[in-house]
């Protein structure tokens, strides 16, 4: 999938793996909002969305993970 993303293949990685295509614009985010409070105030702490966020990322991973291995 990153080899797909390097060339600018989206259909490729999406095709590779499509729930981490997915999320990946909500980690970048989530990880430069928590890089720039760090970087104003040290703060290391999660906001509140970022919590949800990243359970709900988590809950997804899961089940697409789980999903992907029942036989068809």
């Amino acid at each position: 999938m990153c080899m797909a993303l390097i060339k600018l293949d989206f259909y490729t990685a999406f095709r590779s793996n499509p729930v981490v295509l997915c999320l990946l614009p909500l980690f970048v985010i989530s990880f430069s909002v928590s890089i720039i409070r760090y970087i104003q105030n040290g703060s290391k702490k999660l906001l509140k969305w970022q919590n949800i966020c990243l359970w709900i990322s988590i809950v997804c991973l899961v089940s697409f993970g789980i999903m992907r291995n029942i036989p068809a």
